[in-house]
């Protein structure tokens, strides 16, 4: 094999690679934009619709960084978090949270492993495709190394949030079963002693 053809099959790998690697990270992030939207939402009947468009408008313009710690800091939270606020007002309201239990050391767990998947982003994006020589065949061969090294930690932060957004979207719909259901009615027409 020429040289020429070794370059040229390492280079399309490496830019395989990184195209695997890109799309991993933005998919992630779309996750955690997704999650951030919708996992906590709470207002009037009226306005809700508004809030969430809001929510979501806010959370599309954050960095990964910062969607990373909004996920944590909304959806992990540990038994001495739980707490309602409730408005007054008369008003109909809606509130949905979704949250996982755990203690505070969930959090932080899963927040430091998070942004190490952030810094991984910013490292390959703003230093390393800045640096790489596609017309050197070692250049193109460490950095398939690299790639394959940071696909490795990529997936299993990748497979938890996917992991999670499949819980949320399961959870939001059986809540909206319920909610189109007799019982949910029923429940509502009942009034409550207390």
């Amino acid at each position: 094999m020429s040289e020429d053809t070794k370059l040229e099959d390492a280079r399309n790998e490496v830019l395989r690679k990184i195209g695997r690697n890109v799309l991993n990270l933005q998919k992630m992030e779309g996750m955690l934009k997704l999650l951030n939207t919708h996992a906590n939402i709470s207002g009037n009947v009226d306005d809700l619709e508004s809030v969430s468009r809001k929510q979501s408008e806010s959370v599309s313009r954050h960095t990964m960084g910062r969607l990373v710690q909004a996920f944590v800091r909304s959806v992990y939270l540990h038994q001495t978090d739980l707490n309602i606020e409730s408005e007054s007002d008369s008003k109909p309201s809606i509130s949905f949270s979704f949250t996982i239990e755990g203690d505070a050391d969930l959090a932080t767990e899963r927040e430091k492993a998070l942004l190490s998947i952030v810094e991984e982003r910013n490292r390959l994006i703003h230093t390393d495709l800045l640096q790489f020589r596609p017309n050197s065949l070692r250049c193109c061969m460490d950095m398939g190394e690299r790639l394959d090294e940071q696909n490795k930690r990529i997936l299993p932060e990748y497979e938890m949030l996917q992991s999670v957004l499949q819980t949320f979207r399961e959870g939001r719909a059986k809540l909206t079963e319920y909610i189109q259901s007799d019982a949910f009615a029923e429940e509502l027409a009942t009034p409550k002693d207390g």
